[in-house]
């Protein structure tokens, strides 16, 4: 029995789930400031480690990285959860896209062609919605890997399984309910 919506998933569309992640265990536990969440600086973390050929299921417990986490987090420029208009994405995110060595390349919404938009490009992403973030990263082999800091990752070696899942993840009533959306809509940013 899976015990959350990405190993759920992964699993229902031909994935590998690779572990569970909890970021408000190792809020509490290594004592960050960002109490409500680092979800968008875990993601641009996890995104730099797997470009740079770590193994996620190697680093995601550590404390420097959670840490760090929360340092990118709180370097965000503050705007209201609702201003997620174009102008706003790009001010708050890049000064930690920066520190995280990434370059901010395309800001698009998200609507039904977000799988399709995925699959292709290139490059790293950032799914922002709600006030929450996922990353997804395209390892060498083509595999795609989907990262919920609030669940745990999974990974794809098929882009039409990963569209699936993706689809799923946009209108599953879990997912809505939980991160407070009518609609899984908001920004996908794309960064190399």
């Amino acid at each position: 029995m899976a015990s959350n919506y990405v190993e759920a998933y992964a699993y229902m569309y031909g994935g590998e789930f690779l572990g569970a992640i909890d970021q408000y265990d190792y809020i509490r536990s290594h004592g960050l400031k960002g109490f409500a969440g680092v979800c968008y600086g875990f993601s641009l973390i996890y995104l730099r480690m797997s470009l740079d050929g770590k193994c996620a299921r190697n680093f995601v417990r550590e404390k420097t990285i959670w840490t760090y986490a929360d340092k990118l987090q709180s370097s965000m420029v503050h705007v209201p959860d609702t201003a997620l208009a174009f102008p706003s994405v790009a001010k708050w995110i890049q000064i930690p896209a920066m520190m995280a060595g990434f370059r901010l390349v395309g800001i698009n919404r998200i609507g039904k062609s977000l799988p399709d938009y995925i699959n292709t490009t290139q490059g790293s992403y950032i799914i922002a919605f709600g006030t929450h973030a996922c990353a997804v990263h395209r390892r060498p082999n083509g595999n795609l890997v989907y990262v919920d800091c609030c669940y745990g990752h999974a990974e794809f070696s098929s882009r039409q399984k990963f569209s699936d899942f993706l689809r799923e993840v946009q209108r599953n009533r879990f997912t809505l309910r939980e991160y407070r959306v009518h609609e899984l809509s908001g920004y996908v940013l794309r960064f190399e």
